[in-house]
């Protein structure tokens, strides 16, 4: 193989790949990229057998062939190469790098070797705006849980049930966050997918990173249990979706109220951050002492002291009587992060019952909230 390559675009690709390796002992070849160079192109693959990427770039390609090289390796050196053309020439096993004044060989594994990475995506499929994907994702990805013990809640559920509307899923058993999307005039192929899958935060974490200025594709190869995102021009971003059952999300969903408030965002955050300072170090307990038409959040520590932070709100609906329920900081802490409007609107069961946080302006938005039994 020998190829002349532009440095820039090598290591920003390379950057990408060096995400998708692993340094697992038994299989070394998964630490290395895979090059690959035909006709007038070069193709980089990178896999951890959970989540792949495959890259093409326009290149000269003056032999065809390929080989698999150390990817972190690779990327130190081309990252430090000054601008311009850099020469890749592999020899058997052994990858020579040269630019002008510069040369360097790395020991790298035979091709034949390397995984099977996904590089042509399916036909069949429905487009994302990459910005607005993103934003989709930040709604609900914050609430995914990080317990690897239970593996189905380290995703987000995809739901395409709906030839309107997608619907996004995420739950860590303590809280829930639940985001419609309309795509009805948006895809003319929206039915060509059906069914439930779970797709782990991981994946939609480099889908934001990678496709966030582009329009892309999402796919799925049910047989191999494969989701595929592509841009239809260079990048196939690949992953196993979790398998398992999704807990019925939709019996955790408050059915009715007893109290609905609504209170200013910017108030509400400040008196959360506040709460902060005390609740940090003392279980992240925060209380509201809801009275007629305010409520006191307050939190303390044996320790360090106590504080309290009045702030108004409007009494949508409900009764009038007063009540005290506390909830984990950062939880809200994280809610308030995504809320855009200028008001949140929180309905209210019980002290013990799952509290609804709206964003008015958002009306696609649902988030749940486990209320923390205290004494």
């Amino acid at each position: 193989m020998k190829v002349e390559v532009n440095q820039e675009d090598l290591v920003q690709k390379l950057a990408i790949c060096s995400r998708f390796t692993t340094s697992k002992v038994q299989l070394p070849i998964l630490a290395n990229v895979l090059i690959t160079a035909t006709s007038n192109k070069i193709t980089l693959k990178a896999t951890n057998l959970e989540s792949s990427i495959s890259f093409s770039m326009g290149s000269k390609v003056i032999e065809e062939g390929s080989i698999t090289i150390p990817s972190k390796t690779f990327y130190e050196i081309v990252s430090n190469l000054s601008k311009g053309v850099l020469t890749l020439v592999a020899e058997k096993e052994q990858l020579h790098i040269f630019q002008e004044g510069y040369n360097a060989l790395l020991v790298g594994i035979n091709s034949l070797d390397f995984p099977d990475v996904i590089s042509t995506p399916p036909k069949e499929g429905m487009s994302f705006q990459g910005k607005e994907a993103i934003e989709i994702f930040q709604n609900v990805l914050f609430s995914v849980s990080s317990d690897e013990a239970r593996p189905v809640l380290n995703g987000v559920l995809f739901i395409f049930d709906d030839q309107e509307n997608i619907v996004f899923v995420s739950t860590d058993g303590f809280r829930l966050t639940k985001f419609v999307k309309n795509i009805k005039k948006e895809n003319k192929n929206v039915n060509k997918l059906s069914g439930r899958i779970i797709i782990p935060k991981s994946t939609l974490v480099e889908v934001s990173k990678i496709f966030q200025e582009n329009t892309f594709t999402l796919s799925l190869i049910e047989k191999d249990k494969q989701v595929v995102f592509s841009d239809g021009l260079s990048c196939v971003l690949s992953s196993r979706i979790i398998e398992g059952e999704f807990p019925n999300f939709e019996k955790i969903l408050p059915k009715e109220s007893k109290l609905t408030l609504n209170v200013s965002r910017d108030d509400f955050y400040q008196a959360i951050r506040l709460a902060s300072v005390f609740a940090k170090d003392s279980s992240n307990v925060v209380t509201f002492d809801i009275k007629k038409d305010d409520m006191f959040v307050k939190s303390e520590n044996s320790t360090t002291g106590k504080q309290s932070k009045r702030i108004f709100f409007k009494r949508v609906e409900g009764t009038e009587e007063e009540m005290k329920i506390s909830f984990n900081f950062h939880f809200l802490d994280d809610l308030l992060k995504v809320i855009k409007g200028e008001s949140l609107e929180i309905r209210i069961s019980s002290p013990f019952s799952p509290v609804l946080f709206l964003d008015p302006i958002c009306k696609e938005f649902i988030h749940v909230i486990m209320p923390i039994k205290t004494l």
